[in-house]
C-alpha cells in the first residue's frame, strides 16, 4: 500500500489538476437552444465526479477481472478540506494496489 506521504501528494496534484479545469460555479447549467437531438446536455466538471469515479472503477475492475494480486481502495475529499469554492462536491480517488 502507498505510504501516506505519497498519497497526499498524488492528491493534492489531482486536486490541483481538477482546480485549473474546473469552469466557474455561475457557468452554464440549462442545455442551448441549439443542441442536438441525442446530444446529452453539457454538465458542470463537478456535476459528473461520481458518474466519472463509478465508471473508473468498473473500467479497473474489469482490468483486473481473473487476475490476483490488485485490491482497490477508494478515498473522497469533502468540500471543506479541498477547498476550492467553484467545485461544490466531493472528489472521489481510487487506487489499485498490486
Amino acid at each position: 500500500m502507498l505510504s501516506s506521504k505519497v498519497r497526499l501528494a498524488i492528491l493534492a496534484l489531482f486536486v490541483n489538476v481538477v482546480s485549473l479545469q474546473v469552469p466557474q460555479a455561475s457557468a452554464q447549467t440549462t442545455c442551448p437552444a441549439d443542441l442536438p437531438a441525442g446530444v446529452p446536455c453539457p454538465q458542470e466538471a463537478w456535476q459528473t465526479v461520481s458518474i466519472e469515479h463509478q465508471d473508473r472503477m468498473a473500467r479497473l475492475q474489469r482490468l483486473a477481472k481473473g487476475r490476483q494480486g490488485f485490491s482497490f481502495y477508494e478515498e473522497s475529499v469533502s468540500p471543506a478540506e479541498h477547498g476550492l469554492k467553484d467545485f461544490p462536491a466531493v472528489i472521489l480517488c481510487s487506487g489499485v494496489q498490486f
